[in-house]
């Protein structure tokens, strides 16, 4: 954004390892999801986004061939080793291809992931979001903002509603990033090195699953001691949902005591909305809310 204190950065996992994704997303099997994931380059109105996520669910969903079923084999000879531990569940991925009718795109496509030596989850493929003031990259003058919450306002402590001036207003958004090693939460905060202090709203992955981090919950303390200080963690969920039952109590628990912890579900009252204004230019106004 020209002239503006503020950014958007972006980060995924799978920019780290690009060729052990380039070499999954050329097999012709994916030429379809590809195309569709290709869309995202042009700009779109939202009713066109709508379609996009609709075709990007019926392309997830759609059943490979068993003729697809040789492609796979193409990633055995993609410079693997006979010694390569791959080499045996790479075989049995191309027979149940062949063998086993109505698998599913995504099944594969995870599949292929969990193989990779490096991504290791599908969810590492998840796009993060940052969305606040910017502390490098632009010569414009840092801005103090001032914040409104319109919606969602339980979700915080009345004092920090208080707050005057400051510029600990940024977001972070996860999807459903996967945080579970030192390796993995390493990476994502040398992305975000100059940003996290500034981020007062984390949206946690997985809707606040306890399997995006370690047993110990370790992993989140390390992320929470780069945030700023009492940040509004957000987990996305359904905490009726009798299988998943998500947020879990331990990420839930860890994040209380760090801060404040609110559950948006598919509830229009449960939604949060703030405004955030630079103090310098009240006339300019950015808002933002969830989801």
């Amino acid at each position: 954004m020209r002239n503006v204190d503020w950014l958007f950065r972006f980060y995924s996992r799978e920019w780290i390892y690009p060729e052990e994704a380039r070499v999954i997303w050329s097999l012709p099997l994916f030429a379809g999801l590809k195309a569709v994931v290709n869309q995202a380059n042009q700009k779109m109105t939202q009713a066109q986004w709508s379609s996009f996520a609709s075709a990007l669910e019926v392309e997830l969903s759609r059943k490979v061939s068993h003729a697809d079923a040789p492609q796979i084999r193409k990633i055995l000879g993609a410079g693997l080793s006979k010694t390569d531990t791959r080499q045996e569940p790479l075989r049995r991925l191309a027979h149940k291809i062949r063998n086993t009718p109505g698998l599913s795109c995504k099944e594969v496509l995870t599949t292929l992931y969990s193989l990779s030596q490096s991504l290791e989850d599908y969810n590492d493929a998840s796009m993060c979001v940052y969305s606040g003031p910017a502390q490098r990259g632009t010569d414009t003058w840092p801005e103090q903002f001032s914040r409104t919450v319109h919606q969602g306002q339980r979700a915080l402590r009345n004092e920090k509603l208080l707050l005057a001036h400051n510029r600990e207003v940024g977001w972070i958004t996860t999807g459903d990033a996967d945080f579970s090693t030192p390796e993995k939460m390493k990476e994502f905060l040398r992305h975000y090195h100059a940003e996290t202090a500034l981020t007062s709203v984390f949206v946690l992955p997985h809707h606040g699953s306890r399997n995006s981090y370690d047993s110990n919950m370790d992993r989140l303390r390390e992320l929470i001691a780069n945030l700023c200080d009492r940040p509004l963690f957000i987990a996305p969920a359904n905490p009726e949902h009798k299988k998943f039952r998500h947020p879990h109590w331990p990420v839930e628990s860890t994040c209380r005591k760090a801060g404040d912890f609110y559950i948006v579900d598919n509830d229009f009252a449960s939604y949060y909305r703030e405004t955030i204004k630079p103090v310098r230019a009240l006339a300019e106004v950015l808002s933002w809310e969830w989801p």
